[in-house]
């Protein structure tokens, strides 16, 4: 069936750059409208919700039942959006099934690597976080503001609903949707699709990942957020392309979602950081040893890839 299946797209992997990015957003655009028929067959055929009560639930997401119903929607939604069109593209146009010759010790050490690069970077964000609130584009367009205002706040009460966690099972819950979910989706999507496919169409491995980095950022649409979600972006691709795998910013992707969602547990949620977390000299330090752990993970790459060639008779 899969053989079939590439067959019948065959013309995706010839495809230029540009016309395979078009059966990207066919794809896309596709699994859209399967999650919504989905969603809304879950929330009528199995709650037996009307459509008022389901535009009552959106408005209202804050509410306990309607957070519940709401994270399972957005589940099947990022699974329709994000990882099966981003997972089939992948298989079309790049065909990876060829198996690694990298050792099993460099990708337990990338991995490391790749969380504790994440997670040093904390203070950069933070300070870019701090940077970004005061963003005013008022004097472009007042209405353009009001609504940058208003998609933040509604984003805001959207994942303050999902993060109101009583028990063990809310946490592992809002885990896998907040966290895990994003990770794969996201990261098969922008990493394993989208950068590769702009090394295809001629840019440098930099301009590619600081290019899918502003695309990874943009699509939120949360512009108050805009800058330390771009430097993530970045840094996650920086973990592809040295890493040699999506699996490596895949990892990264979770760590850092789980620390946020871990963090709003009612056991630490009343933590705050000290000042000097979100620093300028902080951000500098925490960007010089995410550079750092880019830098080694490029060198065990090239170090394991030297080993697997002289062990295979390469």
């Amino acid at each position: 069936m899969q053989s079939g299946l590439i067959s019948a797209f065959g013309s995706i992997r010839d495809a230029s750059p540009g016309k395979a990015f078009l059966y990207l957003i066919f794809f896309i655009a596709i699994g859209l409208s399967l999650s919504s028929v989905l969603n809304l067959a879950f929330l009528i055929v199995v709650y037996g919700l009307s459509q008022a009560e389901i535009a009552s639930m959106m408005g209202n997401p804050g509410e306990t039942g309607n957070m519940r119903l709401l994270m399972i929607s957005q589940l099947i939604t990022s699974i329709g959006v994000f990882i099966a069109p981003a997972w089939l593209f992948i298989k079309l146009r790049f065909n990876r099934n060829v198996p690694s010759k990298i050792p099993a010790t460099f990708v337990f050490k990338a991995l490391l690597i790749s969380v504790v690069v994440i997670l040093v970077q904390a203070p950069l964000i933070n300070f870019t976080a701090l940077l970004n609130e005061t963003l005013n584009v008022s004097f472009i367009s007042e209405s353009l503001q009001q609504w940058m205002v208003q998609t933040e706040a509604d984003a805001k009460v959207l994942t303050e609903a999902f993060l109101k966690m009583d028990s063990l099972s809310d946490l592992l819950f809002a885990l896998l949707v907040m966290a895990a979910i994003p990770a794969i989706g996201e990261e098969l999507l922008f990493r394993a699709a989208i950068l590769p496919l702009l090394l295809q169409a001629g840019a440098g491995k930099h301009l590619a990942v600081w290019l899918t980095a502003f695309l990874f950022s943009f699509i939120h649409f949360q512009f108050f957020g805009f800058l330390p979600r771009f430097l993530l972006g970045a840094l996650l691709g920086y973990l592809f392309i040295e890493g040699g795998s999506v699996i490596y910013p895949i990892m990264a992707h979770f760590a850092n979602n789980a620390l946020a969602v871990i963090s709003s547990w009612p056991a630490f949620a009343g933590m705050d950081s000290p000042d000097w977390f979100s620093s300028f000299p902080s951000a500098l330090v925490s960007a010089a040893f995410a550079a750092a752990g880019i830098f080694l993970l490029r060198r065990m790459k090239n170090r394991a890839l030297k080993s697997a060639k002289f062990e295979f008779g390469g």
